[in-house]
């Protein structure tokens, strides 16, 4: 039998390296000297469309990343929606792990011993072989979506492609598809179909371009053991449309999601590109979440295919795109940004998403979380400008288990006993107050994790709310709205606890706005304050509890094409040209007088010049290094007098263009001088 099965290794193996061979480029290629070359295009493969034989939609927007990151803007639908579901299902499912189909072929993991045991070695049964098994026999989605309504959500995000190359939908070029192996349905289309009954927004997923190599391992064998040397069965060339040719790449069991990505051949690109036209063309979803970093392949390809989804989506919205495209690390602007663990310090300038689960990202058979702790997660990611959508489990067969639907019906009550402070709102002119600045790690909450005097905000027009994140008594002092504070002009007239019909005891004092909570809601989950009678937020930048004024990088203006922060990082980075500039508009000095200036950053080399304007007046002088990209160090500026209180524009230029390197910055911060 081994001997047989070391024959069928040698034919495989020659057959793969004789395509490989006819992948080899000319001489003087960086993969010339190497037998390991980037692959020929898979058999299966050839004959598709080329992506220019796919017709783009025609409209406002360009297929390159400047026009995109020019002429769209966000829709407000999608900054007011803040919470909804994520179907992160597939085939995957049926090993019970996140990462099944890229474990299985690992021999250091529990999956590999356990797919042994269910089902055979994956020399021979491999994961071709357990797609039947995902069956989708039970699968209810428009139960399941009327559920999810009834808990709040505004949003629902179906899995399109994950990491093993198997499409949810009917797939025109990929034959490795839901409707053709395994449960023989268009999962995509039911999802889609479910959520618009219920008036939810619709998204897809799609994880396709790291999956090149995420699954090498597909190609591996055993290193010990009987059937060492061995094939795993993606080294059989009749299915490399699934597994890919074997090629140089991640064999260690690794994501992709690097540059790296740009070494792939470009039929893999043309692939992908043709799968991502098919699914937004045919299915023309109101949001698209690509995993992975930027726009894979620039203007190639992945600008075209984003232009022509919000081109498509402007010819049915009256000339202006209803669609939102978005990716990791994006810039907010032509891509909204995705992400999935940890939090931005301070809000984001544009509106974002942030996806979890109550399991891992496929089903694993564990514990849901505490209500609770999703709860607190959607408040950190709604007063920082975020969507907070959560993925739930499902079995192979369609099902959820009845814990993780309690935990979610759970969160699902906080959220509708709470929902005008939630949806169509926008951050405030402080994210919160309290000692604990450090976002919350749904993955790692460590509880008690906020103090009593944790509180966080959201705002409706000229309607404020307050999120108590710890209500370890019946005594509140939210601070900021305290008459010293002067966060906020006017004064509270009415001020009540959602959810709770009964008067509230509540005066307005020096040190802030003073609450005695029910006693029934002492330790609850995260009771919510509104407060209305204070004027709307004009968007000045004002001095905070501790008196200083602080201009931070998500409040700055960009005055330059190559100026950029992205997403996640609280710095201005990429500013090469002497010729931009950041600028605050709106700084809002409340006392003549004074004033010490510093700046946290720092130049990319030592004694970078600059000028910092604030108003009529002007500091100069030169940088020192910041220590590095990403990091900063706090330096004086000097002192500046300001004659009367008022709102005031400040503006960081270069001063000269010599020794100009660029300044990376994270705030500039204006402290009164105590007479």
């Amino acid at each position: 039998m081994i001997i047989d099965e070391m024959k069928t290794w040698t034919r495989i193996r020659a057959a793969s390296l004789a395509l490989m061979l006819i992948a080899l480029p000319g001489i003087g290629s960086s993969w010339a000297a190497s037998p390991e070359a980037q692959p020929a295009e898979p058999e299966q493969l050839r004959g598709l469309p080329r992506p220019n034989e796919l017709p783009l939609a025609k409209g406002p927007f360009l297929p390159t990343q400047a026009s995109l990151d020019e002429k769209y803007h966000c829709p407000e639908w999608f900054a007011d929606a803040k919470f909804g579901f994520w179907a992160h299902w597939g085939p995957q499912s049926v090993g019970m792990n996140g990462w099944y189909a890229k474990a299985m072929y690992d021999p250091g993991s529990s999956d590999y011993q356990r797919h042994i045991k269910q089902f055979g070695h994956p020399s021979k049964v491999g994961y071709k072989d357990v797609l039947p098994l995902f069956t989708a026999d039970k699968f209810d989605p428009d139960g399941l979506m009327a559920e999810f309504k009834e808990m709040g959500a505004r949003l629902f995000l179906a899995m399109g492609v994950h990491h093993d190359n198997y499409d949810m939908w009917n797939s025109k070029y990929h034959r490795w598809n839901a409707v053709k192996i395994g449960p023989h349905k268009d999962i995509v289309s039911l999802w889609q179909q479910a959520a618009k009954k219920q008036g939810l927004r619709f998204g897809v997923s799609e994880h396709l371009v790291p999956s090149y190599d995420w699954w090498n391992p597909n190609k591996m064998s055993d290193k010990t053991g009987p059937l060492v040397g061995v094939p795993y069965d993606g080294m059989d060339s009749t299915n490399w449309d699934l597994y890919h040719p074997p090629h140089p790449g991640d064999q260690n069991m690794k994501a992709g999601f690097g540059g790296e990505i740009n070494n792939y051949p470009e039929w893999f690109k043309e692939h992908w590109y043709r799968r991502v036209y098919d699914l937004v063309t045919t299915y023309q979803p109101d949001f698209y979440d690509q995993d992975d970093f930027g726009l894979p392949w620039g203007d190639v390809y992945a600008s075209k295919l984003v232009a022509h989804y919000y081109n498509q989506s402007a010819a049915n919205h009256g000339g202006s795109p209803s669609a939102v495209w978005c990716g990791r690390g994006g810039k907010g602007m032509g891509v909204i940004s995705y992400n999935e663990f940890a939090l931005p310090k301070l809000p984001w300038r544009y509106p974002w998403v942030q996806g979890t689960s109550t399991t891992g990202w496929f089903w694993t058979g564990n514990k849901p979380p505490l209500a609770d702790t999703l709860v607190k997660t959607l408040v950190e990611v709604i007063c920082r400008n975020g969507n907070f959508i959560v993925s739930f489990p499902q079995r192979a067969d369609g099902t959820v288990p009845e814990d993780h639907m309690a935990c979610l019906r759970e969160m699902g009550k906080w959220v509708r006993l709470n929902e005008d402070g939630i949806f169509g709102t926008r951050p405030w002119r402080m994210l919160g107050e309290g000692p604990t600045t450090i976002p919350y790690n749904r993955w790692n909450p460590q509880e008690p994790y906020f103090k009593k005097e944790d509180i966080r905000f959201t705002r409706k027009n000229d309607v404020l709310y307050a999120f108590l994140m710890n209500p370890a008594d019946d005594k509140v002092l939210i601070r900021s709205v305290g008459k010293n504070a002067r966060l906020a002009d006017g004064v509270p007239l009415v001020v009540r606890l959602l959810g709770f019909e009964g008067k509230l005891n509540w005066s307005q004092g020096e040190d802030g706005l003073k609450i005695q909570l029910p006693t029934e809601r002492v330790g609850r989950t995260v009771p919510v304050i509104e407060i209305r009678g204070l004027a709307a937020w004009n968007g000045d930048i004002r001095p905070g509890l501790d008196g200083q004024l602080v201009l931070t990088a998500n409040e700055v203006g960009l005055n330059g094409r190559k100026l950029r922060q992205i997403f996640g990082r609280d710095f201005i980075e990429d500013w090469s040209d002497p010729a931009e500039w950041l600028s605050w508009d709106k700084a809002h000095l409340l006392e003549a007088g004074e004033y010490e200036v510093s700046i946290d950053g720092g130049g990319v080399r030592a004694d970078v010049p600059y000028r910092l304007q604030i108003g009529e007046k002007e500091l100069t002088g030169k940088a020192p290094s910041a220590g590095g990209w990403g990091k900063g160090v706090v330096f004086p500026v000097g002192k500046i007098t300001i004659d009367k209180a008022g709102v005031y524009p400040v503006a960081l230029r270069a001063g000269t263009n010599k020794n100009w390197g660029g300044l990376q910055v994270f705030n500039v911060t204006l402290k009164r001088v105590q007479q």
